[in-house]
């Protein structure tokens, strides 16, 4: 309790680097949460049950306090986008250079805290969702423009030939790719099961919130149309990488290596199960918060891709 009360007076300390204070944010939370346990989100029912003093106007401004905390860096991540959108004309320019591999990092690291302080305070909020699904299709968008400089990458022979360790360069970026991709997935999935049967943050939101008069369900389905269509291009591309890959696994006349990275056919099997793993992803949270031919959409060019590779493999 005294804690609490000594938070809504706590400046957070801030430097010029998002992504580490991104991180202390996360370090923050997870020290709360220690403290706190599953207080905010029953409303102090098991403080009291065991007899303790509960100030509830206290544990709804706490929530207050991090649900102010997530708009702050949603707004300061949306000013982070707009400054590298005026620097660059296309979204490729971000590729393979710091500067986008650390705002993409923010936003990766940004949208999983957020999804981690609406478990925590258990208040969901359809601007937070909504704003959250901007930057994952913004997130999406990079990780687009990644593979398919993988794949060029992939389908250059002079590259290729001037480093014998290039190719498995392609593939390990290729997962990781992959792998963030699941993260953020992740993280909208959590949005998606705490949407329901809770009280919203409607009540801890200003008024000065975008109005919900139907616009901002029009423009989180647009939202979500967008972002469907990157996980698709996402996927489509990821699997012509793979295809790549195992034509090139088919021709290649190296000598077997015990590294698993380095033999070719290893390194498919490890490609083929996470791009199934990414599929899952879609397919779980489309079944919550898409449309159902959006849904269908996603699951049948999925399934039907990875039978086709699965059957070219053989």
């Amino acid at each position: 309790i005294e804690d609490m009360k000594q938070l809504s007076a706590f400046t957070i300390p801030r430097t010029e680097d998002l992504l580490s204070d991104i991180k202390n944010l996360q370090s923050l939370l997870e020290a709360k949460h220690q403290l706190y346990g599953e207080a905010l989100i029953q409303n102090g029912l098991e403080w009291k049950a065991m007899g303790m003093p509960v100030d509830d106007h206290l544990l709804a401004s706490t929530k207050g306090w991090f649900y102010s905390l997530s708009i702050g860096l949603l707004n300061e991540l949306d000013t982070e986008c707009s400054k590298a959108q005026s620097l660059v004309s296309s979204m490729r320019e971000l590729v393979n250079r710091p500067p986008g591999e650390k705002l993409m990092g923010s936003i990766l690291h940004g949208v999983e805290l957020i999804s981690d302080i609406v478990v925590f305070i258990g208040l969901p909020s359809r601007k937070l969702t909504f704003g959250c699904h901007v930057l994952a299709t913004i997130y999406g968008h990079w990780i687009s423009e990644n593979i398919g400089y993988l794949n060029d990458l992939q389908l250059n022979p002079l590259g290729l030939q001037s480093k014998a360790h290039a190719k498995t360069k392609v593939e390990i970026r290729l997962m990781q790719c992959l792998e963030n991709m699941i993260r953020l997935l992740s993280a909208l999935q959590t949005f998606s099961e705490n949407s329901g049967g809770r009280r919203s943050a409607k009540e801890i939101e200003p008024l000065s919130s975008k109005p919900e008069d139907g616009s901002m369900d029009f423009d989180a389905l647009s939202v979500l149309d967008n972002l469907t269509a990157i996980l698709v291009e996402i996927l489509v591309k990821a699997v012509t990488v793979v295809e790549t890959n195992r034509s090139k696994a088919g021709n290649s006349t190296l000598p077997k290596s015990g590294n698993i990275m380095v033999n070719p056919q290893m390194v498919l099997v490890y490609l083929q199960e996470i791009l199934l793993s990414f599929a899952d992803h879609i397919t779980e949270l489309a079944g919550r918060d898409w449309k159902a031919s959006v849904r269908l959409k996603v699951s049948c060019f999925a399934y039907y891709s990875f039978e086709v590779l699965v059957e070219n493999s053989h």
